[in-house]
């Protein structure tokens, strides 16, 4: 059994693809959480030492499905099971192409499963392609979210409830 996600979120560790169209965005509302004493966030050069925190944040590039699955950056490579082994948080946002994503064979193992099966209570991904900036959008009202009252699976409805039209539909 996993424990429930803690909440209110109040620590974030953050690998953020500088080279992901709208990263900034994702960055700035990260920036602006943690000056105002809202969030403690940390961008660790690696994964494997990270210290906990509440919530573990990816916005980067994603290809392959299942544990075939691979994101991270130029500094960080990341593949499905390392991730699911190094993650420092009991919730995670991959916000990457296909993170959520299953194989195409009968055996069910993708990344949010890993993740689950190494004591992650909640993982949010993507399915299929993302659209990069409305993505980034998406994860930086998140933040905001976040930010205001620290309850993760509300500020992400919130979120997409304000998405531009159709974006869910791309």
């Amino acid at each position: 059994r996993l424990s429930p996600i803690g909440e209110p979120i109040r620590s974030v560790v953050a690998l953020i693809d500088d080279e992901a169209p709208g990263a900034q965005l994702v960055f700035e509302a990260l920036q602006e959480a943690r000056a105002a004493g809202r969030l403690d966030v940390r961008f660790p050069a690696r994964l494997d030492g990270a210290v906990p925190s509440d919530l573990l944040l990816i916005l980067a590039h994603g290809g392959g499905s299942g544990l075939r699955f691979r994101t991270g950056t130029a500094s960080q490579p990341l593949e499905a099971l390392a991730l699911a082994r190094t993650s420092p948080a009991p919730a995670a946002l991959v916000a990457a192409c296909w993170s959520a994503a299953g194989p195409p064979v009968s055996f069910p193992m993708n990344l949010p499963a890993a993740m689950l099966l190494n004591g992650v209570s909640t993982v949010i991904g993507g399915l299929w392609p993302l659209p990069a900036v409305s993505t980034a959008r998406l994860v930086a009202a998140t933040v905001t979210g976040l930010a205001a009252h620290g309850r993760l699976l509300p500020a992400f409805a919130a979120a997409r409830a304000a998405t531009e039209p159709n974006v869910l539909h791309r």
